[in-house]
């Protein structure tokens, strides 16, 4: 077992953070998990300590990264309003990055996203952008990831695009279906913060996945990894649009909001060649990743 390390995760029960707690108890690496409500966690390794804490509540803070030598944070909103994305990502972050240097803590790492950018009009963007400025500020050594598309069991795209694929008689594509993407393999997301986490890599990476497709090729080659055949139906914006406002004014989980489908949109990609030379990273081919997040079995070689 590594002694000298102590790794605490902040955003530890989300899709990311189950993946990164399993591969840190794997390596035999002290980890804790802070999280807002501990009586309520299920299905952690037995390994993991688990205490209370919360980004927006930074006197519990200091804490429950006492004694940690590093802290991941993996907290993120895709939903809400800007005062939210604010609230969560760049006061968030600026509290952990306090709460951090109180505790002795030596050294942050954090999940971003391709696409953060302070003078975005896009509030995910933005508020991710002031997040990793945070970052910076605390002086603390630092490993900041920026994931395009991250494909895995159990993660929310690929388990809403199972379940469409799955029931719908035909697969609506939005617009003209061309916005390009690079998604990346959760496995080869949480390789980097592994590392980022043992302080073996530092600095600001983006992690694309090995292809470049468009989302209309991303929704065939998911129909192939599930076995599936069904017609492709394009839906132009101009119906698209106002369809996903009408689902937001009728529901406060709606299938899609305007901020995702503005993203989606947008496309996601960025150059992976850094990261794989600075982690040493095998990335996953887009067609594995895709079976394990589809669910389906590997087929022994």
């Amino acid at each position: 077992m590594v002694q000298e390390h102590r790794v605490g995760v902040v955003g530890a029960t989300g899709f990311i953070g189950r993946n990164l707690l399993a591969a840190l108890a794997a390596a035999g690496i002290p980890t804790r998990a802070i999280v807002r409500r501990p009586g309520t966690v299920r299905a952690l390794p037995s390994e993991v300590e688990v205490v209370p804490g919360d980004l927006t509540a930074p006197g519990l803070l200091p804490q429950a990264l006492a004694g940690c030598t590093a802290v991941v944070n993996l907290v993120g909103i895709i939903r809400g309003n800007v005062q939210d994305f604010e609230t969560v990502h760049r006061e968030g972050t600026r509290n952990l990055a306090d709460a951090a240097r109180a505790a002795g803590v030596g050294r942050l790492v954090y999940v971003s996203a391709q696409g953060a950018d302070p003078a975005s009009a896009n509030p995910y963007f933005r508020t991710k952008a002031e997040a990793e400025a945070a970052v910076v500020a605390s002086g603390l050594p630092h490993l900041i990831l920026r994931p395009c598309l991250v494909l895995g069991p159990g993660d929310g795209f690929s388990t809403q695009l199972a379940a469409l694929l799955r029931r719908a008689p035909v697969v609506p594509v939005i617009g003209t279906g061309r916005y390009p993407l690079r998604p990346v393999a959760v496995d080869d997301v949480v390789a980097a913060l592994v590392q980022g986490a043992l302080g073996r890599v530092e600095g600001c990476y983006v992690l694309a996945g090995p292809e470049e497709v468009s989302y209309e090729t991303l929704l065939r080659r998911a129909m192939q990894a599930m076995g599936i055949r069904k017609s492709l139906v394009h839906l132009p914006l101009g119906v698209a649009q106002p369809t996903v406002r009408a689902m937001e004014l009728c529901s406060d989980h709606p299938p899609l909001t305007s901020l995702q489908l503005s993203m989606l949109l947008e496309g996601n990609i960025g150059d992976p060649d850094p990261a794989v030379a600075a982690f040493g990273l095998r990335l996953t081919p887009l067609d594995t990743a895709l079976r394990r997040a589809m669910g389906k079995k590997e087929t022994p070689t």
